[in-house]
């Protein structure tokens, strides 16, 4: 799409919806390709540690996103990282509080200006069809959580290409039984459909949790796929929002490979997670009140979008 408005010598900008530190890794990746020669794909097996600018800690190579062990992805990796820094600036998902390290990383003045715009959330009232059958569900789903003490809900989904096999899920439920904890699980079946089959492509959970559900919940990290794995290292390492499992879990779609995560592993980040006092619990309630300020006047996202606006007009005039 780029080059229509460059064809007009119109302004463009990109919106991430995946946070700062995705972006800073995803620049200094193609960086060390494009100018240190480094065969990216060599990662994958790598013991070694990467000093990347958006982390604080330096983080296992194995664990930067998956998209440059494979050549082929690798090639559509580094040509969205190399059309990112054409653009008259960056819209990210994110908010200062939250990511202010990676956030600070990107003003560099090689990358162009970054607007933390988030948290962009779902708001009651902008659902879909009440009228559905899924909705019914969701009606069902809410008021049993209605009914649930505050933060006594442990909520599992694994996201587009988040299924197991019996085994470990026998694992995962296991689990959940020994804790005693109430739990919502989204469940899928392993699709048996192969390569040509993309994320959006499976069933996915329809229904959407509302504001507020989710804003104040400490999180168990447990990455299958894609950038997951450095999202974990960042929830868990550099912000102390999450607690692991296993970082280095990897799901290989294609293949028969599946690594198994222990029904004791599992609940051990449970119980962990689940505590009331938690340190975890404590540093996700604080970060949902900077959340819930970020967007009003005053708010730093809040002035994100104005610096934004008066970059747009500029251009306009």
């Amino acid at each position: 799409m780029k080059d229509v408005p460059n064809e007009f010598g119109v302004p463009w900008y990109v919106f991430s919806a995946s946070g700062a530190a995705f972006i800073g890794s995803m620049l200094h990746l193609t960086a060390l390709h494009d100018e240190q020669g480094v065969d990216l794909t060599e990662l994958k097996n790598s013991e070694d540690e990467l000093e990347i600018p958006c982390l604080a800690n330096p983080i296992p190579a194995k664990l930067v996103p998956s998209s440059v062990f494979e050549k082929d992805s690798l090639t559509t990796f580094l040509e969205h990282a190399r059309i990112l820094t054409e653009a008259r600036g960056i819209l990210i998902n994110t908010f200062l509080e939250f990511e202010s390290y990676a956030i600070n990383s990107l003003s560099d003045g090689k990358t162009p200006p970054v607007y933390p715009v988030g948290p962009i959330v779902k708001h009651v009232g902008g659902g879909g069809d009440l009228r559905s059958d899924e909705s019914n569900n969701y009606r069902d789903i809410m008021e049993w959580l209605d009914d649930q003490p505050p933060s006594s809900v442990m909520f599992l989904c694994f996201g587009s290409w988040g299924s197991f096999k019996e085994k470990q899920v026998k694992e995962i439920a296991i689990a959940l039984e020994h804790s005693g904890h109430r739990f919502l699980w989204s469940l899928r079946k392993p699709s048996q459909k192969g390569i040509k089959q993309s994320p959006s492509d499976y069933e996915d959970f329809q229904g959407i949790l509302p504001e507020g559900f989710l804003d104040r919940t400490a999180m168990i990290g447990k990455p299958l796929y894609a950038e997951q794995q450095l999202n974990a290292f960042q929830m868990v390492i550099e912000l102390g929002l999450a607690v692991e499992i296993k970082m280095e879990y990897w799901k290989d779609f294609y293949g028969d490979t599946e690594i198994i995560v222990s029904s004791d592993d599992i609940l051990k980040a449970i119980k962990s997670v689940m505590e009331e006092d938690s340190e975890v619990r404590k540093k996700v309630k604080e970060m949902s009140r900077m959340s819930e300020k970020t967007l009003v006047a005053g708010g730093s996202s809040f002035s994100s979008l104005g610096r934004l606006i008066e970059d747009m007009t500029e251009n306009m005039s």
